[in-house]
């Protein structure tokens, strides 16, 4: 299939979270297949270093990283499933890291930066640093959900304790600041800080030359935007609406959440950093309809379509695009030339589409 864009389809005025200004909804209404059906296994996220896809797999899968070219050649896979050697269980998450020539990969080690090398075909490997030892760091940072290392080697972390849900970290190891801080959370009751960080907790993205972060909170409203700045890191936080209606109850001695259905849903999956914006899923339904739409595939008698946003660094909302099609996964090449999306049909199974995106 060939690609094209049509013009704006509407305008999105967004939520004051984002520093939203009236946006166009541009839509993309045609790709092309870039990795069939056949040749992915359980495709769950993915990156580029604009060369290759490297794409993370589900842990029902037995190999969690495949790499192939961006016309569907298998490259390499790797990276068993497992608790041994050189196993993990699984894959949260992933970005390119053109300053070291490796996708930095987040399984869970919120206390390292894990880089996978070897993307090129000259063999897998993971590359692991402990970036945060309690015994010589700042007793109050408690790190959980990612480390994200930038080019100068600050480490951007999530963090469980009050001071902040990010602790930004020198390359010497030792805390420079705390950022984003809890927003207005007296409709949770009862919630213990634990709850409350799982419930808003951090997913994060680099930029492929290391030199800007993003973090989403947990599909609230609220977007972080991250640069070095000298010799520290300039940070700044995008509230918007408050994570309202959510309670915290306990049900036969265990704490949960109970969530209103009403409750708006905003933010989801994680971001994706470029050389020059910040792109994200946008869903902007209440809970019980993006509960609902969250299991739905393509091809059924719904039309379904995606909206993403793209952000510059300093947190400006620039466009809004509209997908003819429910997406997983996604990426945009370094340059912001093409995106690549997981989409889950019912006839097709999963496959990697490429979209062209407009100068």
């Amino acid at each position: 299939m060939s690609l094209a864009l049509v013009a704006a389809v509407g305008s999105c005025s967004g939520s004051a979270s984002s520093g939203d200004v009236q946006a166009d909804t541009l839509l993309l209404t045609e790709s092309e297949v870039a990795v069939p059906y056949d040749v992915l296994r359980m495709p769950y996220a993915l990156t580029t270093d604009g060369q290759r896809l490297v794409v993370a797999n589900s842990p029902q899968a037995s190999t969690l990283i495949d790499v192939y070219s961006l016309t569907g050649d298998s490259v390499t896979s790797g990276l068993r499933v497992g608790q041994g050697p050189g196993e993990r269980q699984m894959v949260e998450g992933l970005c390119y890291d053109a300053t070291a020539s490796a996708v930095q990969i987040r399984t869970g080690a919120a206390d390292a930066v894990e880089m996978l090398r070897g993307i090129d075909g000259s063999g897998l490997e993971i590359d692991r640093k402990i970036v945060f030892d309690a015994a010589c760091g700042s007793d109050t940072v408690a790190p959980a959900s990612f480390a994200l290392r930038m080019a100068d080697g600050h480490v951007v972390l999530g963090n469980t304790t009050s001071d902040g849900l990010l602790a930004i970290l020198r390359p010497d190891g030792s805390l420079e600041r705390y950022a984003a801080q809890y927003p207005d959370i007296s409709g949770f009751g009862d919630m213990p800080q634990w709850g409350v960080f799982n419930f808003l907790r951090p997913n994060g993205g680099v930029s492929p030359d290391g030199r800007h972060f993003a973090a989403l909170f947990g599909s609230n409203d609220m977007i972080c935007f991250g640069s070095l700045d000298g010799d520290t890191v300039a940070v700044k936080v995008n509230y918007g609406e408050k994570p309202g209606g959510i309670k915290w109850v306990t049900r036969d001695g265990y704490g949960t959440f109970d969530i209103a259905p009403e409750r708006k849903v905003h933010f989801a999956g994680n971001p994706v950093l470029t050389d020059g914006h910040v792109h994200v899923i946008y869903s902007g339904m209440n809970y019980a309809d993006h509960s609902a739409y969250f299991w739905k595939k393509n091809d059924g008698d719904e039309l379904l379509s995606t909206d993403f946003r793209v952000y510059d660094f300093d947190g400006n909302l620039t466009r809004v695009y509209r997908l003819p099609m429910k997406i997983g996964g996604f990426t945009v090449t370094p340059g912001d030339s093409d995106m690549y999306a997981i989409v889950d049909s019912e006839t097709e199974g999963y496959r990697i589409f490429r979209f062209a995106l407009p100068d």
